[in-house]
């Protein structure tokens, strides 16, 4: 039996944001209906100040439905890098510390291949930009057939930082030689075109586990020194002890 990529994580960086905003929205009614049967009671004007808190409980809602949308995506990528072999080792959503910068990364992958830090959007329809944009434009289509546009941060730049943070961290372990390689990554690849103009791979999910497996490492593979150095390394940083040999 084939056996698959070692899988490490902690606790979900996207699952604690999503779950606080969750919080803040469940304490955003709360303070609502407070206000409300205040202004009953006591027939002054407390109804009137019940609109700030039913408004700050919809907007901690909305993102945290949205932060849900990013961990749906995540788990699909999650599913695609189970497949490699157990020669890799997969760390899923993590947050890198290093001199009062952090770097949160969605999937970090460690294997003879090389060290691929992995940006994961989880859109659906048409998107296209450049490296150098700022921002990069989703098009898609909605239920009653108009065409919509939506600007959305540069994902190259977005895990350009984070591979510059992480490059940090690892020289300060003696592992500068290591080249950490950029991914971006769009799930939802079934209903996306992608039109992009980039030196960073750019790819739908389904293509990610061939561009690992075939990647040309510049420095050559990695050995398995490399490789336990690269765990031992990451796994101080976020706190995970190391795996029995």
């Amino acid at each position: 039996m084939k056996k698959i990529a070692i899988i490490k994580t902690k606790e979900s960086s996207l699952k604690k944001q999503r779950n606080e905003h969750l919080k803040m929205s469940f304490w955003g009614v709360i303070s609502f209906i407070t206000l409300i049967i205040l202004g009953l009671v006591f027939i002054q004007d407390f109804y009137v100040l019940a609109v700030i808190p039913i408004i700050f409980s919809i907007y901690q809602f909305n993102k945290g439905l949205f932060l849900n949308h990013g961990i749906k995506g995540e788990k699909v990528v999650l599913k695609k890098l189970k497949k490699l072999s157990d020669d890799y080792i997969v760390y899923n959503d993590i947050t890198i510390k290093n001199k009062g910068e952090q770097a949160q990364i969605d999937h970090l992958v460690i294997g003879p291949k090389g060290v691929f830090c992995i940006e994961t959007k989880n859109m659906k329809g048409d998107i296209s930009g450049r490296e150098t944009d700022h921002n990069w434009v989703q098009k898609k289509t909605g239920k009653r057939g108009g065409i919509y546009h939506q600007k959305f941060y540069n994902p190259c730049k977005q895990n350009g930082r984070h591979v510059y943070k992480l490059k940090g961290y690892l020289n300060s372990n003696n592992l500068s030689h290591v080249w950490v390689q950029s991914v971006v990554v769009f799930t939802k690849g079934w209903s996306s075109k992608l039109d992009v103009e980039s030196n960073t791979p750019v790819l739908k999910d389904g293509d990610l586990i061939k561009f690992i497996t075939s990647y040309k490492n510049q420095k050559g593979q990695l050995s398995s020194k490399i490789i336990n150095d690269l765990e031992n390394a990451i796994d101080k940083n976020i706190g995970l002890l190391k795996r029995a040999a």
